[in-house]
């Protein structure tokens, strides 16, 4: 839900008149849960000063788990799609079952369905926000995942270190080792990484960036290695005093693999 505020006030005021089903501990607890944002950032304070024009958001639609909140950007009879938490596996590993996006979600559809299934389409780094696509069904993922790159296109947004280009194309192979890091080789696999500087302040380049290839860690590797190291990145990046990796994925396009829609997904909420 988005409102436009026509006056100023305070968050919790301005809430409590548009949400008039809500208690005041209803809205403190909205705003505790990081699901309000003001101008597309999480605003936490009750108190926080609203002007004229400001646009306020409201997350409704979501999974809460032990430790995170899941928006649910979009759910039909066939796909869910949802924005993933920086510091959560998209997946199980070896070492790590339940903790991951993957149990949250399906646990969620199990709840209203004891024999959901769920496959999911595409992944994120663990350190990496936003939206990834999980198909109800075996059908779905293959027709969605049939030509991959040539009919979804992802776009990010990332903070990193120095002043980037107006825009540039990045072109590297990259290769993995036994221990799955990657890296820049001539035996590797080509990855193609867009990116647009939309601001720079303080030393800090903020991008749009687009990809089309889908290589582990391509963006992180290949922006750190024209120089612009993703703030808060730990593997290919510098030491800083960022603790999240700065890089969102804020939109993906698709054309629905049953319907044959087009669907342009956004993830709002996140920390630029």
């Amino acid at each position: 839900m988005k409102y436009i505020v026509e006056n100023e006030n305070e968050l919790c005021d301005f809430l409590l008149a548009n949400l008039k089903h809500k208690s005041k501990n209803n809205i403190k607890s909205l705003l505790s849960r990081g699901l309000v944002s003001v101008n597309g950032k999480v605003q936490k304070k009750c108190n926080f000063k609203l002007s004229n024009k400001d646009v306020v958001e409201i997350i409704d639609n979501y999974i809460m788990s032990e430790k995170y909140i899941i928006p649910i950007l979009y759910e039909d009879s066939y796909l869910i799609v949802v924005s993933k938490p920086a510091g959560l596996l998209s997946v199980a590993t070896e070492k790590e079952r339940t903790s991951t996006l993957y149990y949250i979600v399906s646990s969620y559809l199990k709840r209203k369905n004891k024999k959901a299934k769920l496959f999911i389409i595409h992944r994120l780094d663990k350190d990496t926000s936003g939206i990834i696509i999980f198909a109800k069904n075996i059908m779905v993922k293959q027709k969605l995942q049939a030509n991959w790159n040539e009919n979804v296109s992802r776009f990010y947004k990332a903070m990193v270190h120095n002043k980037a280009l107006l825009e540039a194309v990045l072109k590297n192979k990259i290769a993995s080792n036994a221990q799955g890091e990657s890296y820049i080789s001539s035996f590797g696999k080509q990855a193609i990484t867009c990116y647009k500087l939309l601001t720079f302040k303080d030393g800090k380049s903020l991008l749009d960036i687009s990809i089309k290839t889908g290589r582990k860690n391509q963006i992180r590797l290949q922006l750190a290695n024209v120089n612009l190291p993703i703030l808060g990145d730990k593997k290919y990046g510098v030491k800083d005093k960022y603790k999240r990796l700065y890089l969102h994925a804020d939109q993906i396009i698709f054309k629905h693999p049953v319907t044959n829609k087009g669907i342009n997904i956004k993830s709002d909420f996140h920390i630029f």
